[in-house]
């Protein structure tokens, strides 16, 4: 059995990703999937502040693990997420595919522990990550958001709604008509801007979605849908990777081209559970910094008509309302 550090400095290649402004250092076998998965799904950390380092280490590296009998006391459940002593670790342990997630809030070490690499549902492993990338965001007063996010004249704006929403494909599709993208799916939210973390965005492929071949996309199967996965460079100059924060707007596939401002509570009750449970229900601090941000910018409902055109109009005027206020 081997050490985590000696693991680190002899069977690990590092890779640094970017959280915002920041960056996080990834240590993982360079040939295992894994590590193929993070290099090609995160962008890259150009940023000098390394707020986090992780490694990633499977049965077959021979880590030694230390004695988890702590862990006894917690439920016999499939995914559970736990605060140590409140303060400084997140546990996270996944039970059904033989992950453990461990954080220290305040030394910014983290570890993510396999138990068979072959066994392992890929697909079933970036979304706990992103629990993992939202503990380190919250180290450094971050907040990672399940949302979409566009910049239509100067203005960022998140789009924040459930799977099947609208959201990525009305962001794909204004972004396409020359607006600039950030994300699709999560988006960092640090003092008051916008951040990408991904360096891919899916679209559901269905009648009403737009063309993206143009842009290198190509078809997987996810779950129980067909998606195209579009690299998120492809937009060129229509991608960004930080803009400001000016609002949030909320769809609802309605058949109806509408909008309507929404105050702040009837905004956080859409908003709060919509991302929360992309980071499996989040904390106390989690719901508070998804409260403030519906409390300091204007929010909108908007009805989804299913003709993109008729639909990016009505989020154009938005955008205007939002820039006259």
């Amino acid at each position: 059995m081997v050490q985590s550090s000696e693991f680190t400095d002899k069977f690990s290649s590092p890779l640094d990703i970017a959280i915002g402004p920041k960056k996080m250092r990834i240590f993982s076998d360079h040939s295992s999937k894994v590590s193929s998965l993070i290099n090609e799904a995160f962008l890259k950390g150009e940023a000098q502040e390394l707020v986090a380092q992780l490694e990633i280490w499977n049965s077959s590296t021979g880590v030694n693990l230390p004695d988890l009998f702590w862990s006894r006391e917690f439920k016999n459940e499939v995914f559970e997420v736990h605060e140590l002593d409140k303060t400084n670790w997140r546990v996270a342990i996944d039970r059904s595919q033989g992950f453990i997630y461990v954080f220290n809030m305040s030394t910014g070490r983290g570890s993510i522990w396999i138990r068979e690499i072959f066994q392992v549902n890929l697909a079933s492993f970036i979304t706990p990550f992103r629990l993992f990338i939202s503990w380190v965001a919250n180290s450094f007063g971050g907040e990672i958001v399940h949302a979409s996010a566009i910049e239509i004249n100067g203005k960022g704006i998140l789009i924040n709604g459930p799977s099947g929403s609208g959201k990525s494909t009305l962001a794909i599709f204004a972004a396409l008509q020359g607006n600039r993208i950030l994300a699709d799916d999560v988006v960092l939210v640090y003092e008051d801007r916008l951040y990408a973390i991904y360096s891919r965005c899916k679209l559901v492929k269905n009648e009403i979605s737009p063309n993206v071949e143009s842009l290198g996309a190509y078809a997987v199967q996810d779950f129980d849908s067909l998606k195209q996965v579009i690299p998120i460079y492809s937009f060129r100059e229509n991608f960004v990777t930080e803009s400001s924060f000016d609002g949030i707007v909320f769809p609802l596939i309605a058949q109806m081209d509408v909008s309507k401002k929404i105050g702040s509570n009837v905004a956080l009750r859409l908003f709060a559970p919509n991302s929360l449970i992309e980071i499996f229900g989040g904390t106390r601090k989690n719901f508070f910094n998804l409260a403030k941000m519906v409390n300091s910018h204007p929010c909108y409902r908007q009805g989804l008509s299913g003709n993109l055109n008729s639909d990016l109009e009505i989020l154009y005027q938005i955008v205007e309302d939002i820039s006259v206020r």
